[in-house]
């Protein structure tokens, strides 16, 4: 900040991902290895003062990595949202009280239905889901919190309230 036409060269013998990420995320404009040799090392600056950024084939290959690994949780998140907003506002209650440990019973006491009405709801949530078992379903959510917001949200837009 005190220098914003500062470039900065990461020189390190260090490869792991997180400290090229966290370079890169802290505004270095370069990342070498000092076993590039000293050529490399001098390009490196050349093209750091004219405002270049070439970036080493290793560090590509670790930017591709990340990046691929990026898109498939944000596709699997956004797979998993869209999923969730399908549910009927039952579907999420009756998960809610899943992931909080209650079982079948316990639902049907809360929620003064049958056990075959509590089943027939799981079947729903596992077909939407495409998914064999509830277990499988709560492994994907992976947040219960999660959950609770689109419970919430829904109640909401449904004009149920909620507090």
């Amino acid at each position: 900040e005190e220098y914003p036409k500062a470039k900065i060269i990461i020189l390190t013998v260090y490869e792991e991902d997180e400290l090229v990420f966290s370079a890169f995320q802290l505004g270095a404009c370069d990342y070498m290895l000092k076993n590039g040799g000293p050529e490399e090392i001098v390009d490196g600056v050349k093209a750091a003062y004219e405002g270049r950024s070439p970036i080493r084939p290793e560090i590509a290959g670790k930017i591709r990595s990340e990046f691929r690994r990026v898109k498939q949780y944000e596709s699997s998140f956004l797979y998993l949202l869209n999923t969730l907003s399908n549910l009927t506002i039952t579907e999420l209650e009756l998960l809610d009280l899943l992931a909080k440990g209650k079982t079948r019973s316990d639902i049907c006491r809360i929620r003064c239905v049958e056990m075959s009405t509590v089943k027939s709801q799981i079947r729903g949530i596992l077909h939407k889901f495409d998914k064999r078992s509830i277990r499988e379903v709560l492994l994907q959510i992976d947040d219960p919190k999660l959950l609770e917001i689109m419970t919430e949200s829904r109640r909401k837009m449904a004009g149920h309230g909620g507090e």
